[in-house]
Order: structure tokens, then C-alpha cells, then sequence
């Protein structure tokens, strides 16, 4: 293999550079950007309408360079996504770090032509091991270090081969700090899981050497460099369990020529991940922390190890945007109110904020509620009269519904009239470890209890605000797994029923799914995944206790299913198999397939057919 590439000036025309397309990368648009400005030079990738990649590249802001990134030798697309990608100048802004599909082998099929060199020729219909739900296409991500004055282009590949590497962050010109995911018998899913076996690695260029700087069979994720380069801050968590976990924050600090032992600042705190460039100075770190039903901000102090919340305690959820010295951008929502901009200024040991307005944009009101056991729920309501009621739970199931503001159809819900009830069940991110984990081997009893409590207890409370003989119940994923059980073991509760890519069948699912471990964990409480998939027969029975499609005899209540057609999450056969079921039984119900959607339904066209569908459901049935 030829380990380093020179780019030829054929493969640069200036004038096929595309418009730049600027994206949200939680957004599923094909037109997707990265970037990096430096202080003297800039290097943008940009994605046409064909979906074809450039590099564009600027020196003391004078475009030098457009490289197509298809012409490049033995590698594919570089990633965009929010688990591999990497896009990182150096200090000097003389090199590029980032993670590449390796495309080294040309599979093709016997008696193909254009056969040569890396080609290997019978294999075109080998099965590729990828990544799962919504990462369909990576195979093989690669760590490329690029030259933003030779364009050379190398792939980082001294590393131990053990592991694919990502999430780089540059600790001087010459070294740089990433993740390593351990390769194992086969690829699980990784989105949304940060469970997964990884360890920390410090890299040097000039003489191509590395150590680990993480040693437990764990996941270590999210190394942050301060700006001095002397503080190594970064996360832990246990591996398989639950998917989404509170982490522990290590510290680590560059002594006598490298990083040391790590100390443990924080533990069990509830944050998704640490964001780059959230250091204000070299021993304060922001973080963004999930508090019950809340988002909150918080300061951790690296000296003292203090942590303190610096968002102001409202009934509503504060994310921090931008941190830049002591000046920090965030955004304030709630379920009723959309998000808007404020700015708070660092002084001493308080913040001060810009005037901000929280009152909800509609007239409503939103009541919250929490309870020792480490659940709670939000509830809204726009009206002074009983209104319908929608129990919209969310799946995970360790995932939370926070107060802030979390899509323009709940808020639409709202003005149409509807009430709406958001259950945190105990299982929830942001509450408790303890409650988190209680929830193992007990969806489908344990979850679904819960919300009943939360139904039962808004019906009881705030009666003048709901009207009992209108209850409807929504959900995907794993809400769409309670929400079928609901109906299953509640038949005459619910006027109607909406589900998204619901989870049904859990025998069927333990090998179907990109994500067995979560059927065996969740279900079965098995914490130690084997890549075993042969279950014994009690795994196998309780499996089908924990089922919806258990109770679906039962089943009263008129369902809609949307489905997503390339869902490797939930392959859309766990939906089909109870529409049937309710064909069956003569219970009304509707089922949509969106054939290019994957588990969040989110492309543009599946988000507005799937919501102007639920609003005429939910009218067709009050």
C-alpha cells in the first residue's frame, strides 16, 4: 500500500467549486458542510447537489486550492456524520486531520471488465460489515492526515489496527489526541449507543508514535485539549448496558513528556458528551447537563473540581452554543416557547446574562412534576376548557423528553388544541444512576406502569384541563413499543394509537436489529454481550413476556404505523408483523412505509407526511 499521495494540479478546477452549503448536521439533507478556520488559513468541505465532496482551501484568506475528493487514490467520502468525523486544522493550519472512507479494494464480479491493480474480483456481492442505523455506508473509516501546502494526503495508519479511529483533537503542531472503537467479530450499531468498547490514544507525527492513554474495558469518548495543551479532559462509561448512561469526566494532565494517570473529577453526571471548544480558560470547562425534565448549563472548575450551575433556575432549558474566553452564547426554550439567543458574560464567580423573555409564544400553561423515584413528566395544555389528551412518550428508552423547545409539531399540537403529556419513566436519562438502571429486564411491565402513574395522576390533578373520554397515545422506537403495550393491556383507553418504528417482536428483533445487545440487555438483563446470539430458552422467553405483540389479541384501538424502509434499528417486519395481527382481528389501522427513511424518519418529506397523517388520524378519532 502507498502510504502517502500526492494530488496532481489536474485534479483542481477552480471553476466546478460548488455554492457552500451550510447544515445543521443533526439534519438528514444530503447537503451536509465541515470546516475549520485557523489563523492564517481555512479548509472547507463542501457536498454539491450530486452529492459529490470538495475540499476547498484558503491561505490568509485567498483561495489557493479546490480538490475533488473523488479523484483521491485509494479513499472514499470523508465522513460528516456526528460518531466518526473529524475535521482539524493544526495550530500552524499546516495540516488537516479527518476520517475518510479507505475504498484501497475494487471489488469486482468474475468477468468484469476493468480489472487492475487493488482489485479483487469475485468479491463485488461480499457482504460489507457496516455501522448500522444511519450509517449504512461506512465500512471502514480511516484517519487521514492532509497537507494544506503540499497536499499530500496520508492515511494515519501506525496505529494499532485493532481499533477505527476518530473524534481527533490537535494537542500541538506535531500531536493530536482521538478515539479508538475496538473492532470485534462484527460491527454493532453505534449511533446514539455511546456504550461501545473505545479507548484514548496520544498520537505524534514527526516520528509516527503512539501510546493509550485509557486502560479499562470501557468507553472512553470525547477527549477536550485546553487551550495550553496541559489538560486532557475526557469521559468513561461502563460498555453494552444501557446505551446511554451518566459518564464519569477524567482529567488528565501533560507531565515530563506526556499525558498521565487520569483522576476522576465527576461522577455519574448526566451529559450526552463533552462539546469541543467549550474550555473558557485552561481550568474551566462548560458543560451541558440534563436535570430532570431540564437542560441546564454548568461550570467545572478543573482546580478545585467544583462543578456550578451558571444557566438561571427556570422552568425551562438552557444549551450552551459558544464559549469564547469569559463570553458565553446559548439558547433558552420551552415546550412552548421557541428558542432564542442570549449571552451571558463571565465576572468573578457569577454570570450575567442578557435580558431574556421565557413566557410561552401561545397562551398555555406548562405544569411539571417529579418524584422521588427518579421520574417525572411535564404536562401542557393551551386551553381553559377540558381538551383531547395525547400521552406522547419517547423511546430510548434511556433517553428523556426535556422541557425545551422539541419540534414545531409539538408545538402545532399544542395550537391546535390538544393537551400533552411527556412521561420521564423511570429508566430516563437525568434522573438517578440507580433509577436508570432499575429498568433493566423490566420493559413492558416496569416502563409501562409508569406512564400510567403519570396519566393517572394528570387525570386526577388537573381534571378541568382534559377531557378523560379523549386519551390518545403516540410514540417511536421504544415509546412506540409502550405505546403498543398501552393499548394491549389498556384496550379501552385509548381512542387512537400512533407508532413510529415501534419495536413488537423482541425474539424477532435479536437478529434483525444492528443492536442485539439492547434486546438482551433490555429484556433479559444480560450485561455482559458475547456476540452470542443464540439465546437459551429462558432468554428466549423472557424476550417474548416483554413483547407488545403479546397483548395484541387484545388490542381495541385504531393504530397507524410509520415505518422507516431502510431502518436497521428496527427493520420495518417488526411493524409489519402487528399491522397484520390487527388485520387480523378486524381493528382499524393504516400503515405508511418511507422506502429511503431510516429510524428517525427525518428526511423532509417523510417529516411532513408523517405529521399532516398523524393530525388527520388523531381528527378522524376524537
Amino acid at each position: 500500500m502507498k502510504s502517502t499521495h500526492s494530488v496532481s494540479h489536474s485534479t483542481f478546477d477552480i471553476g466546478c467549486s460548488p455554492k457552500l452549503l451550510f447544515s445543521n448536521r443533526n439534519n438528514s439533507c444530503n447537503k451536509l458542510v465541515d470546516f475549520d478556520i485557523g489563523s492564517t488559513s481555512s479548509v472547507f468541505l463542501k457536498i454539491d447537489e450530486d452529492k459529490k465532496q470538495y475540499l476547498e482551501i484558503t491561505h490568509n484568506d485567498i483561495l489557493s486550492k479546490v480538490l475533488s475528493i473523488a479523484l483521491l487514490e485509494e479513499q472514499g467520502d470523508i465522513y460528516t456524520d456526528e460518531t466518526f468525523s473529524t475535521f482539524v486544522l493544526s495550530p500552524d493550519c499546516r495540516h488537516l486531520l479527518y476520517v475518510a472512507e479507505n475504498t484501497q479494494l475494487n471489488a469486482k464480479r468474475y468477468f468484469e471488465p476493468g480489472s487492475g491493480k487493488n482489485t479483487s474480483v469475485g468479491e463485488k456481492y461480499l457482504i460489507k460489515d457496516n455501522f448500522g442505523e444511519g450509517l449504512l455506508k461506512k465500512y471502514s473509516p480511516t484517519l487521514y492526515l492532509f497537507n494544506t501546502f503540499t497536499y499530500e494526503y496520508t492515511p494515519v495508519d501506525w496505529l494499532n489496527a485493532d481499533y477505527y479511529y476518530c473524534d481527533a483533537s490537535w494537542i500541538d503542531n506535531n500531536s493530536f489526541c482521538c478515539v479508538g472503537y475496538q473492532k470485534n467479530k462484527f460491527k454493532l450499531g453505534t449511533k446514539y449507543c455511546l456504550n461501545r468498547p473505545s479507548q484514548i490514544f496520544i498520537v505524534s507525527i514527526s516520528d509516527k508514535s503512539f501510546y493509550r492513554l485509557t486502560e479499562g474495558h470501557k468507553s472512553y469518548r470525547n477527549p477536550r485539549i485546553s487551550p495550553n495543551g496541559k489538560n486532557l479532559l475526557y469521559v468513561e462509561n461502563s460498555i453494552f448496558g444501557p446505551h446511554l448512561q451518566p459518564v464519569n469526566i477524567l482529567l488528565s494532565k501533560f507531565e515530563n513528556g506526556r499525558f498521565r494517570t487520569s483522576n476522576c473529577v465527576l461522577n455519574d453526571v448526566f451529559v450526552h458528551f463533552l462539546t469541543k471548544n467549550s474550555f473558557m480558560c485552561d481550568n474551566k470547562f462548560v458543560l451541558k447537563c440534563y436535570t430532570g425534565n431540564s437542560i441546564s448549563i454548568f461550570v467545572l472548575d478543573l482546580t478545585s473540581f467544583d462543578i456550578k450551575r451558571i444557566s438561571p433556575k427556570e422552568d425551562v432549558s438552557f444549551s450552551p452554543i459558544c464559549i469564547k474566553n469569559d463570553v458565553i452564547l446559548a439558547s433558552v426554550s420551552s415546550v412552548c416557547k421557541k428558542p432564542c439567543l442570549l449571552i451571558g458574560k463571565f465576572e468573578s464567580d457569577d454570570v450575567l446574562w442578557s435580558p431574556y423573555d421565557v413566557d410561552p409564544d401561545i397562551d398555555s400553561l406548562t405544569i411539571q412534576s417529579f418524584s422521588e423515584e427518579g421520574m417525572g413528566y411535564f404536562f401542557a395544555h393551551s386551553t381553559t376548557k377540558p381538551a383531547p389528551l395525547i400521552l406522547q412518550i419517547h423511546g430510548g428508552p434511556h433517553v428523556v423528553t426535556s422541557n425545551a423547545y422539541n419540534s414545531p409539531e409539538i408545538y402545532t399540537l399544542l395550537q391546535l388544541g390538544f393537551s400533552m403529556l411527556f412521561p420521564n419513566y423511570r429508566g430516563s436519562f437525568g434522573f438517578t444512576n440507580n433509577a436508570l438502571r432499575s429498568l433493566t429486564a423490566k420493559v413492558g411491565s416496569q416502563d409501562v406502569s409508569d406512564c400510567m402513574f403519570c396519566l393517572e395522576d394528570v387525570l386526577q390533578k388537573y381534571e378541568k384541563f382534559v377531557d378523560k373520554n379523549s386519551l390518545f397515545v403516540a410514540g417511536g422506537s421504544h415509546g412506540g413499543f409502550l405505546s403498543l403495550h398501552l393499548i394491549g393491556q389498556y384496550p379501552d383507553l385509548f381512542k387512537a394509537c400512533i407508532v413510529r418504528n415501534p419495536v413488537t417482536n423482541l425474539h424477532a428483533l435479536l437478529t434483525a436489529s444492528d443492536i442485539p445487545d439492547w434486546c438482551l440487555y433490555e429484556a433479559a438483563g444480560c450485561t455482559d454481550f458475547s456476540f452470542n446470539l443464540i439465546p437459551t430458552p429462558d432468554v428466549v422467553q423472557k424476550l417474548q413476556d416483554c413483547s407488545p405483540i403479546r397483548y395484541v389479541r387484545n388490542v381495541k384501538t385504531p393504530t397507524i404505523f410509520q415505518l422507516g424502509g431502510v431502518d436497521a434499528r428496527v427493520p420495518f417486519s417488526q411493524g409489519i408483523q402487528y399491522y397484520r395481527s390487527l388485520l387480523s382481528i378486524d381493528v382499524e389501522t393504516k400503515l405508511y412505509i418511507y422506502p429511503e427513511d431510516g429510524h428517525p424518519l427525518d428526511s423532509e418529506w417523510a417529516k411532513t407526511d408523517v405529521f399532516v397523517n398523524s393530525i388527520l388520524w388523531l381528527k378522524d378519532h376524537l
